[in-house]
């Protein structure tokens, strides 16, 4: 045989199972050992794959089994040298031989390499109740091993990343859903923005039309102001020209006198100039009292006029301030129009920039999940 065999007291029947199976036991690419059934369970079959692997590792097997055991002396050796607790193998060994378990598998561990062993029972094809032998297996699986921890490791990455996608794509929706509601909440702002726009350009008119009328108002005080000086100025004129004709009244009342004194000097001849010097003399004192009266009156409308001159000019004063206060109000109000039209402007570009960003946040939202499904 390929294999190490060791020809002894086995039966023609196990010799016979050897052979029947003796191209696929020294082809495998598996470590393949055979043990009879005595307490020793002496290993009487290797495999090429079994030799040159244990020649490959023999320093690393040796380290790890008992003391004093060499891998390299493994043939016609018991193969409970190789156990740090061979009453447990020999247990595992009469359970297979009792049928209690079709086989065992365990894993062990050679420096990098790990192997999968596997112990089956092997039965006597003409008597089935007749134990020929036990084989051991045993199968590099430390490619399979790391493949099986990359995997396990990849898929916990995957699931954290799927759990952190997740996790990402609700708050990009959750953003989504706050920007179109700030979207919303700038549009409903900017169609206050341009009520309010709208209100203040009217204020701005009214105001402008206010401030207009309160010039036609100003214009109109000072005209009234203006009479009224020229009032008081002409009856200053009247006063005067009243004065000289008392005067007058005055001196006709003493030539009247006089021209009574005169006629009564005359005796009968000048009494006719008595008369009409007394009817002179009477009409110069109505004269002076009509005077007198119209003078009165005059002084009394001077001092009217005065003092309409001086509210009408403290009215002029104050509607000078208040025209002061309107300019300066509608200067105010275009200034709050222009900023009214800028917050506008502002709060548009607000608005379209979060509806810009909400469908951004949403794409990325839907991208992640369709990542998260598509992984």
């Amino acid at each position: 045989m390929a294999g190490w065999f060791k020809k002894s007291a086995q039966s023609e029947d196990l010799e016979q199972t050897i052979h029947q199976f003796q191209c696929v036991l020294d082809n495998s690419d598996n470590l393949i050992m055979l043990c009879d059934t005595s307490s020793d369970n002496v290993i009487f079959y290797m495999n090429k794959t079994a030799r040159d692997v244990l020649n490959q590792h023999h320093a690393s097997l040796n380290q790890r089994f008992r003391a004093g055991v060499d891998v390299n002396q493994a043939m016609n050796h018991t193969i409970h040298q190789f156990h740090r607790d061979p009453s447990h193998n020999r247990k595992i060994l009469a359970d297979l031989a009792a049928r209690k378990m079709p086989f065992h598998s365990a894993q062990i561990p050679v420096g990098d390499v790990i192997f999968e062993t596997k112990v089956f029972p092997i039965w006597s094809r003409q008597d089935s109740n007749k134990l020929l032998c036990f084989m051991a297996s045993f199968k590099d699986v430390s490619a399979e091993q790391r493949a099986r921890q990359l995997q396990e490791e990849n898929d916990k990455r995957r699931q954290f990343l799927e759990a952190r996608i997740n996790e990402l794509s609700e708050n990009m929706q959750a953003m989504s859903a706050t920007i179109q509601n700030v979207a919303v909440q700038t549009s409903s702002a900017s169609e206050s923005a341009e009520l309010m726009l709208a209100e203040s350009r009217k204020g701005s008119t009214i105001v402008g039309e206010t401030s207009s009328g309160m010039k036609s108002v100003g214009t109109m005080v000072r005209h009234t102001a203006d009479s009224l000086v020229s009032l008081g100025t002409r009856s200053e004129t009247i006063g005067q020209i009243i004065s000289v004709i008392k005067d007058i009244a005055d001196q006709t009342n003493l030539l009247a006198l006089n021209a009574a004194i005169e006629a009564a000097r005359a005796g009968e001849m000048g009494r006719g100039f008595a008369v009409v010097a007394d009817e002179v003399r009477k009409l110069a004192e109505r004269t002076a009292k009509a005077t007198q009266e119209i003078g009165e009156m005059i002084r009394m409308i001077q001092s009217e006029v005065q003092q309409n001159v001086k509210a009408i000019e403290d009215g002029r004063l104050k509607v000078d301030a208040t025209e002061s206060d309107f300019l300066r109000a509608e200067e105010a109000l275009e200034a709050i129009v222009r900023e009214i039209n800028n917050m506008r402007d502002f709060v548009v570009q607000i608005a379209n920039a979060a509806e810009e960003q909400a469908a951004t946040s949403q794409d990325i939202a839907d991208k992640l999940a369709e990542i998260v499904q598509g992984h």
